[in-house]
């Protein structure tokens, strides 16, 4: 996939999940192999759309620096409890970028 792409492609098939059962599906395996697939550059894409949710808190900023600081880039951790961790925050920002989509939407609409 090309750049920001896999950002778009993650946001539709959340849709998808809403249309189909109400809300987004967490154990999509779809969504996590796109999870798995994202960049250093997709991952600074989600970001900059995210960030601009009121829920983008110093918590979640400082997981996204920790996350950048990688070398080689990778997003979910081996370790069972760090990739708990790692689970936990990548859903969270997806959410948080889905969010802000939507708002932007909804405002471009008015």
């Amino acid at each position: 996939m090309e750049q920001q792409d896999i950002v778009l492609a993650i946001y539709e098939r959340l849709e998808q999940h809403v249309d189909m059962h109400g809300q987004p599906v967490k154990g999509d395996n779809h969504i996590w192999q796109m999870i798995r697939a994202i960049t250093k550059s997709d991952f600074k894409t989600l970001i900059e759309i995210s960030s601009n949710n009121q829920y983008f808190d110093q918590n979640m900023e400082d997981w996204c620096v920790e996350v950048l600081e990688r070398d080689p880039f990778y997003i979910l951790k081996t370790n069972k409890k760090e990739k708990s961790i790692d689970s936990r925050m990548i859903w969270r920002l997806i959410m948080l970028m889905r969010e802000s989509i939507e708002e932007k939407a909804v405002t471009t609409k008015n």
